[in-house]
């Protein structure tokens, strides 16, 4: 009877940790999906409020340039981390912009072999541009929120921001002054490659 107890004790410790693993499983899945939701619902917010048609510009154009903007002197290398794109790609899509003086591509002094990407006028002012109409559609969007819904919504997003930044995903805060425009939040105006997304 007691071996038949300790076997029974073992059997149920195992099928209890199998319980757990399953969902462990099942929450790092929901967590996966979550972030992918979040992930394209924000992409699309951004998308939706710049004309790409009248730019003459691609999604991983305009991203390129907005990465470019907020980290000038960025390394190729590291701009296609940052993107989530090949070397090669990327090499197709800074020529294109280089050869439209929407960016410019200069070899690193300490080290020929890194070729660092820098914001232009014209870019800069692109940039600047289309920045300002994402800026405008979110809060005419959050117009629709009440004050305490706002205020509970900034304080989600900097829960997501310190989680995502603990997670490893992105170093340091990762915040713009898109805060600062939305909820009125002062940040700093640093942008340097220690911000820049693990993708």
């Amino acid at each position: 009877m007691f071996k038949n107890l300790v076997q029974y004790s073992k059997s149920d410790s195992s099928t209890a940790r199998g319980g757990v693993l399953i969902m462990e499983a099942k929450q790092n899945h929901t967590d996966v999906a979550l972030f992918s939701e979040l992930f394209g619902l924000t992409a699309q917010t951004v998308f939706r409020s710049i004309n790409l048609s009248d730019l003459h510009l691609t999604n991983i154009e305009i991203m390129t340039m907005m990465t470019v903007y907020s980290h000038s002197g960025i390394s190729m290398s590291s701009l296609a981390k940052a993107i989530g794109v090949s070397s090669a790609q990327l090499s197709r899509t800074v020529g294109k912009l280089e050869a439209a003086g929407l960016v410019e591509r200069r070899h690193n002094q300490q080290n020929r072999r890194i070729v660092n990407v820098f914001h232009t006028p014209k870019g800069s002012a692109i940039v600047e541009q289309q920045t300002e109409l994402v800026h405008a559609n979110i809060s005419d969007s959050l117009n629709s929120l009440s004050p305490a819904e706002r205020t509970e919504l900034a304080a989600s997003f900097k829960n997501v921001i310190d989680l995502l930044v603990k997670a490893g995903f992105v170093h340091g805060n990762p915040r713009r002054a898109m805060d600062e425009h939305v909820f009125g939040d002062q940040l700093p105006d640093e942008h340097t490659e220690d911000t820049l997304p693990h993708l």
